[in-house]
């Protein structure tokens, strides 16, 4: 059926409130009916509150309403985590100071649905593995992914920190946990392969998603596992990889190396995701055949 509304009009009401939670008993039913838990979602989290120290302080009152009752929501459905689609905060602005920021919001919702013995993480997609703009402005003379000569160009100097390293370097580990996904940091690593120094030189400073999980295994929780199949592009240029079903043979992301190299056998929840899985009117059928397909190659990844 139709899901109900939590908040029609932005404002969480009894009768809605009601409604929604009805309907997440419903899928309980189901899971307990089959034998299924749930480890995470990508649910509500307030857009419109940077966090305790930002102008305005409070979080409003409807947005505070509707965290509640999506925690309650997760937590009649039994899952540890809930979390949300994005990265913690834009990931185009690159400075250090709203990364900060966004460390301290998100610490303070973790405060609040560790009540309900929930956490809440963040998703990554590439940009989030960005360098960091935490230097001075520096004048730069080449281009970063050709390293063609350019005008003298000003811009603020990176120190090789990733973004999402910054936030868990900011947050509490008792608090914050996150959520890889591991499709999207290889195509960072495929991205984000050169930075400028403090000095404006142009710095080559390949990505490792392994390397990354393996220096704190216990602040990733989740991981997307979603394949790849490079398109040949040269570094740099587009994205790297295109989307295919989790072990299909085309596969260019070596997950079982990935799985060696990070750490804390047994520790992580990977969940399978492919955003092209879909195959619409023609192809109704698509997204459960590359379940399946998917479902049994992970299975082979196990032990």
């Amino acid at each position: 059926g139709d899901v109900p509304n939590p908040a029609p009009g932005g404002i969480t009401t009894p009768q809605s409130r009601a409604a929604y939670l009805a309907y997440a008993r419903t899928l309980r039913g189901f899971l307990d009916a089959y034998g299924l838990e749930v480890i995470g979602n990508h649910g509500f989290i307030p857009n419109t509150w940077n966090g305790p120290n930002s102008p305005g302080g409070a979080m409003a009152a409807q947005d505070y309403e509707r965290l509640q009752t999506e925690l309650e929501f997760a937590a009649i459905l039994g899952t540890p985590f809930m979390g949300t689609g994005s990265d913690p905060t834009n990931a185009g602005n690159r400075n250090i100071e709203p990364w900060t920021v966004a460390g301290e919001k998100w610490e303070a919702l973790n405060t609040l649905s560790l009540q309900w013995g929930i956490h809440l993480y963040t998703h990554n997609h590439s940009p989030a593995y960005n360098f960091l703009q935490d230097g001075p402005m520096v004048t730069v003379t080449e281009d970063r992914v050709t390293g063609k000569p350019i005008a003298p160009t000003q811009v603020r100097g990176e120190s090789g920190k990733r973004l999402m390293q910054h936030y868990l370097d900011v947050t509490d580990p008792a608090l914050c946990v996150i959520e890889m996904d591991v499709y999207w940091a290889h195509v960072a690593q495929h991205q984000w392969r050169w930075r400028y120094d403090w000095e404006g030189n142009r710095v080559e400073d390949v990505f490792d998603p392994a390397a990354q999980v393996a220096k704190q295994p216990q602040r990733y929780q989740l991981f997307h596992a979603k394949d790849g199949d490079a398109t040949g592009e040269a570094p740099g240029v587009g994205n790297g990889y295109n989307f295919i079903p989790f072990g299909d043979p085309r596969s260019d992301i070596d997950y079982t190396t990935f799985y060696k190299s990070v750490g804390a056998k047994g520790h992580y929840n990977s969940n399978y995701e492919q955003d092209n899985a879909p195959g619409g009117s023609s192809d109704p059928g698509q997204s459960l055949r590359f379940s399946k397909i998917s479902a049994a190659g992970m299975a082979t990844l196990r032990g």
